[in-house]
């Protein structure tokens, strides 16, 4: 059985309210971080490939699923989940206004597969009672504070696929 993920308590305000008290929200703590060579290397440690082809295959993936991203493609990587683009723009009344200048920026999304995401139904939950804390970075209630995604089919999906 897995450990339970800690948690922190933080007060988060309504930011159109904000004359209004703040209600309680749970805040995932995370327990450390792990580079892709330290993955690599326990991943070297229950197979025949040695990390360094790791480390190289999981690069030469990073840089097709950039290319996958700009041709509009949707990157299915297995039983991990997949990647696509969603694009935020102005709206206008009439379609033959809307141009490409109307385009405000664009998003890579993450959705899980089912094997992940039924995971999340699994964890256990303990209220952080150390001095460990992770600061309030958001007010939105849906996201994770420790990571900028909320986890289901938004964030950046791991990290940053603009630099190729």
């Amino acid at each position: 059985m897995s450990k339970a993920v800690l948690i922190n308590v933080v007060e988060k305000k309504n930011p159109s309210k904000r004359s209004e008290p703040g209600k309680f929200y749970a805040s995932a703590l995370t327990s450390g971080e792990k580079n892709i060579e330290e993955i690599a290397e326990e991943i070297e440690g229950s197979c025949t490939v040695t990390s360094q082809d790791i480390v190289a295959v999981i690069e030469a993936l990073r840089k097709r699923i950039i290319r996958g991203l700009q041709n509009g493609e949707i990157m299915r990587i297995g039983n991990i989940g997949y990647f696509r683009l969603s694009i935020c723009s102005q709206g206008t009344v009439k379609k033959e206004d809307f141009n490409v200048n109307c385009i405000k920026r664009a998003k890579i999304l993450f959705t899980p597969c089912t094997t992940l995401r039924d995971m999340l139904k699994t964890l256990n939950y303990e209220l952080n009672k150390g001095t460990a804390t992770v600061p309030d970075t958001t007010t939105d209630t849906g996201t994770d504070n420790t990571s900028g995604n909320t986890g289901g089919t938004g964030g950046t999906g791991g990290g940053d696929m603009a630099g190729a």
